[in-house]
């Protein structure tokens, strides 16, 4: 059974979402017999829904036993259990006191004209909205509240209208500038990475309305301003100033935010370490230190690999060897179960390469054998340069990098920009290799 909608939305369940989607599913739906039968033999196989292609007989031949149309009959069933699974999802959504659930009342009220409710519930959002940290998208449910208040028929329990009106023009500006600063950083920092010449001046902010309280903005105006100069200019003390007010304003930011702009700090850190300017690796060992403690780059549970075999790359560098292991440790759990020991693996590889334990290296990557091509790409990257510091006999690395070089070329398609990095610094590693054996 090719994997319909219905399938690869209930693969983002949890077995706890799943008896709740059943529970739904029988207490709200009880007419629909035919899609409770397949979903009671789909759920069975939570969470690997990868064998219902060869069991699609089967499940033919038992939930519509002796019916010539029974594939039509399954198809239309699956559409009505992805109806009904979103259904179940907005139910959980709202269900929840979220800024949402909320709104929605909002409308609810409005729309049955139920004036004190509405007004007291309006009352309640810009309450609860008061306890979020102001972001850009802070000041777009602030201006839909105050919208809600002068636009709705409701202008006449207003003490001071204009007061009111103002409050709209101010939310809408903040929402407009802070948001336009973003995609400002975003734009020019694209730019940079494909190395765009164009003068894009029309992109960046307006000046702020003179309306607007100064003192009253946001951090995030301040911290968004210095990453534009950062990535406009390039300048270390843009870099400097950036990450000092980074770390003494982020109790006052959205995790969101947090993450972007230490994305954007460490990403400037690399940088400067390629170009030799290795006093930096101190700050991406930092960054990447406070990613971890604010859970920036922990999502759903989940560190990526890339960013778990970059935190053990900056902890190697400077020698932290100590403050990795517990890092393994306590984190190595957090990989993809799928790719997990080979991670943890390739980990201590780059620990003991550091180390200088080049031996133990190579034998450490005959226990891996990895499906993902990135794994594959940086452990026989990092075997090849144990080869070269560890081996006495030139034809040995030599016939190596030759091995590495076809298997390169093997996935340049699959892989073009990896592989053009890989093959860039294998031609590098030659001109070392011809100059240390011809020394």
């Amino acid at each position: 059974m090719q994997k319909s909608k219905f399938i690869r939305l209930l693969e983002t369940l949890d077995k706890k979402e799943c008896k709740e989607f059943e529970h739904y599913l029988q207490g709200l739906h009880q007419k629909q017999a035919t899609a409770i039968k397949i979903f009671d033999y789909i759920q069975k196989r939570h969470p690997n829904y990868e064998t219902l292609e060869s069991d699609k007989k089967k499940i033919l031949s038992k939930v519509f036993p002796g019916q010539d149309q029974a594939a039509k009959y399954l198809s239309n069933s699956l559409h009505d259990l992805f109806r009904i699974l979103n259904d179940f999802l907005l139910w959980k959504k709202i269900t929840h006191k979220s800024s949402s659930r909320n709104f929605l009342l909002l409308e609810v009220y409005r729309e049955r004209k139920i004036e004190n409710l509405f007004l007291a519930q309006l009352k309640e959002n810009l309450k609860q909205l008061q306890k979020e940290k102001k972001g850009d998208w802070f000041y777009l449910k602030e201006l839909s509240l105050h919208h809600f208040r002068f636009f709705n028929g409701y202008r006449h329990k207003l003490k001071n209208p204009i007061k009111a009106l103002q409050q709209c023009i101010d939310s809408l500006d903040l929402f407009f500038l802070l948001t336009k600063l973003k995609y400002s950083c975003e734009f020019f920092n694209q730019s940079n990475i494909l190395k765009d010449q164009n003068d894009y001046q029309f992109i960046l902010p307006l000046p702020l309305n003179n309306t607007i309280d100064q003192e009253k903005l946001p951090v995030l105006f301040s911290l968004y301003r210095k990453m534009l100069q950062l990535i406009t200019k390039g300048e270390e003390e843009d870099f400097r100033h950036l990450m000092e007010s980074f770390y003494q304003n982020l109790d006052k930011i959205s995790r969101n935010d947090k993450a972007n702009i230490a994305g954007y700090l460490i990403n400037y850190a690399i940088s400067k370490v390629r170009m030799g300017e290795i006093s930096f690796r101190k700050n991406i060992f930092s960054l990447y230190q406070t990613s971890l403690d604010e859970k920036l780059i922990i999502e759903d549970g989940i560190i990526s690999t890339t960013a778990f075999l970059n935190i053990v790359i900056a902890g190697c560098k400077l020698k932290e060897f100590d403050w990795l292991k517990t890092f393994l440790k306590n984190y190595g759990s957090n990989l993809n179960r799928s790719s997990r020991q080979d991670v943890l693996k390739l980990s201590q590889a780059y620990i003991l390469f550091e180390k200088r334990q080049f031996e133990k290296v190579i034998d450490l990557f005959q226990l891996v054998n990895s499906n993902t091509m990135d794994i594959n790409f940086r452990a026989k990257s990092l075997k090849l340069r144990c080869y070269y510091e560890y081996f006495g006999k030139e034809e040995i690395t030599i016939q190596y990098i030759k091995s590495f070089e076809n298997y390169l070329n093997r996935h340049k398609k699959s892989h073009p920009k990896s592989i053009k990095a890989y093959l860039s610094s294998l031609k590098f590693l030659k001109v070392l290799f011809r100059k240390k054996y011809d020394s």
